[in-house]
């Protein structure tokens, strides 16, 4: 079953109504980054950039091995931020924000050239389309919702956290709408919709078969690679 937002939780209270503002959503997704929807690998990612991104900053602005507690608050919200914006789902955000059209030309090629990539990283099982992709109600406001699958075992956890951030860096600097999430095995599967069958575009162990087994595997031409 899917976990309920933060702000429908709190439906029906003025808590509620702040978080559905659009000044809510940002400020939320800002906070949160996504990682609710993320395992520990992604989750513990996601908090070393955070540390690092600090630490860099905090040096280069105070210019002495002791900054004062203000830098260092300063320069985490500074790392924080750029954590969200090329480690995030900003363009996705941008859709509850201020709506950007994007055309079916740009979703076809960012799959394609995702499942390229996907076929040359190592560690990287599987990559199913789930969402209005699949259900073919894809439209220009649409976001593309991707789960990336890997096998059990830290290594493969820790590169499957690191393909998600590629993706995202790459979504950011295409100005596309990427949503995407790592699944160690089918773990994290259960957040999604029990009713959609998705485009599956690599599964090499057929794990994604065995669990879908009417899932489409090939899409606008491109197969996938096994």
């Amino acid at each position: 079953m899917k976990q309920k937002t933060i702000s429908e939780n709190f439906k029906g209270t003025l808590v509620g109504a702040l978080l559905q503002s659009k000044g809510g959503v940002v400020l939320s997704n800002w906070v949160f980054q996504g990682m609710r929807q993320m395992n520990s690998y992604e989750i513990g990612l996601k908090l070393i950039l955070d540390v690092v991104l600090t630490i860099i900053v905090a040096y280069w602005v105070s210019d002495s091995l002791s900054p004062p507690m203000g830098t260092i608050l300063l320069s985490f919200v500074f790392a924080h931020t750029l954590n969200w914006i090329f480690n995030g789902h900003i363009y996705v955000l941008w859709r509850y924000v201020r709506p950007v059209p994007t055309s079916m030309e740009k979703f076809k090629n960012f799959v394609q050239d995702m499942a390229k990539r996907g076929a040359d990283r190592s560690g990287l099982d599987g990559i199913a389309i789930f969402g209005s992709y699949c259900r073919g109600k894809l439209h220009e406001h649409s976001d593309l919702d991707v789960r990336f699958v890997v096998q059990e075992g830290v290594v493969n956890g820790v590169l499957g956290a690191v393909y998600c951030f590629l993706e995202r860096l790459a979504a950011f600097f295409k100005r596309f709408p990427l949503d995407i999430y790592c699944c160690v095995g089918m773990n994290g599967m259960e957040k999604l919709r029990e009713d959609e069958i998705p485009v599956v575009l690599l599964d090499r162990s057929g794990l994604l078969s065995r669990k879908y087994p009417e899932s489409i595997n090939k899409l606008d031409g491109y197969s996938k690679s096994e």
